[in-house]
């Protein structure tokens, strides 16, 4: 009983902070893109379960009891779906990170061209201020760097980023304590079943050559 009721404490602790990192997700997704990564993921999983069909828990292998069971059953299936969750976050981390390096990079570009057609402007009229082509080019990479610096910030992408970054380090932390708690709990209760087998491990060192 002392045994089923420290797996027990292990357990709720894991569930508390399953819900702090999956329910308590403050992350707002664009709905349309959620859709569509919905449909994906459906239409993976269903071509990924026509090739592998050992999906099904079978922890029968390990006890009888009905707690451990039901312990190895919510293990696998919280496994799941934090692993779904993760590639959730993926899928939208490489979204936002592509718009925020491309238009990144577009910043960089229009504002070197700015300098370099203001520095050509300088050198070619160094008195006089005539070239007005270079003037009206470098209004307009002036403007729209503004503006993409704007709609950046607006969007909050990069807000959008360091969450997504952060919500993928509490899911691996909270893989890291199942994976620990699954491989406990297995041993405890391979060790135990061979315990009341009676059998024992006899090392390599002290068996008798035939």
């Amino acid at each position: 009983m002392k045994e089923q009721k420290d797996f027990q404490e292990k357990f709720l602790d894991i569930i508390r902070y399953y819900n702090e990192v999956v329910r308590s997700d403050n992350i707002i997704f664009d709905e349309r893109r959620v859709i569509k990564y919905e449909h994906m993921a459906h239409d993976i999983e269903n071509q990924r379960s026509k090739i592998d069909t050992s999906t099904a828990c079978t922890p029968t292998t390990f006890t009888t009891s009905t707690f451990y069971n039901y312990l190895l059953c919510k293990v696998l299936g919280i496994r799941k779906e934090l692993s779904m969750h993760d590639k959730k976050l993926s899928f939208f981390y490489l979204k936002y990170k592509k718009i925020f390096d491309r238009c990144s990079v577009a910043v960089i570009i229009m504002s070197s061209s700015l300098t370099f057609i203001e520095s050509v402007s300088l050198t070619l009229n160094p008195v006089t201020d005539e070239n007005t082509g270079a003037r009206i080019v470098s209004l307009t990479f002036s403007t729209l760097i503004a503006i993409v610096t704007a709609v950046l910030k607006f969007k909050n992408i990069k807000e959008k980023i360091e969450s997504i970054v952060k919500a993928k380090e509490k899911i691996h932390n909270c893989q890291a304590k199942l994976f620990n708690f699954d491989k406990e709990l297995k041993t405890t209760l391979f060790m135990s079943d061979s315990t009341k087998d009676g059998e024992e491990c006899t090392p390599i060192s002290r068996q008798q050559s035939p």
